[in-house]
């Protein structure tokens, strides 16, 4: 078994990529290619109803970059 760990990083447009420390609200997203949430600009939108309990999940993206 490999170690897979992914980071969803972001730019919010000021410079700063959000992500990298885990602190954030970003660290409570989950990939899944059939996310129920999706992200317009800065803002994050359910896709569909999201009831109480449910994974908030977010499509990460199709570009991978590998870490050496």
């Amino acid at each position: 078994m490999t170690d897979a760990r992914y980071v969803l990083w972001v730019d919010d447009g000021d410079g700063v990529w959000r992500g990298i420390d885990g602190q954030n609200e970003l660290r409570y997203l989950n990939h899944s290619s059939q996310p129920n949430a999706g992200f317009d600009g800065p803002e994050l939108y359910a896709l569909r109803t999201i009831r109480v309990g449910d994974e908030i999940t977010f499509h990460y993206g199709d570009e991978w970059e590998g870490v050496d």
